[in-house]
């Protein structure tokens, strides 16, 4: 059967029950305690429905994210390819804080730009390990 014809069945299905127990026991707590029942399972189900659409999302958004990581990384090795040509250090400390405030000027709480300052200073301080590497694995570029 399929899943989205499923509360339709519960429905039908509790109205049936309302129907047997009107005719054969008027216990209105008993009706009441059976609709809520369904009625309950009925909600549960598309509660774990927009569960899994919500995570069905976030799965979609982390590969966008895996992708644009990866890209960003290549633009590191860019930088950290013509930091060597001119002489300059991996670490740049200023230029680290103007990439947190670009970062963090698009946060619409302070609940999540606490948590993109985090998760930013992770990125970079993994893609600043990653230009070190890349460059001590160049032959014939100095590390600064």
């Amino acid at each position: 059967m399929d899943d989205a014809l499923l509360p339709r069945k519960r429905i039908a299905t509790t109205r049936l029950i309302f129907y047997i127990l009107l005719l054969f026991d008027n216990n209105a707590s008993l009706l009441t305690t059976v609709i809520m029942m369904t009625d309950s399972t009925v909600s549960n189900r598309a509660h774990w429905q927009e569960l899994d659409d919500w995570r069905k999302k976030i799965d979609t958004l982390d590969q966008q994210l895996s992708s644009l990581l990866c890209e960003r990384l290549h633009c590191a090795q860019n930088i950290s390819s013509l930091k060597s040509r001119i002489g300059e250090q991996v670490l740049q400390p200023e230029r680290e804080k103007e990439v947190l405030s670009n970062v963090l000027n698009h946060a619409d709480s302070p609940l999540k730009a606490h948590a993109l300052e985090k998760i930013y200073q992770c990125i970079i301080e993994e893609t600043r390990l990653f230009q070190h590497e890349w460059k001590n694995s160049q032959p014939g570029i100095q590390v600064s």
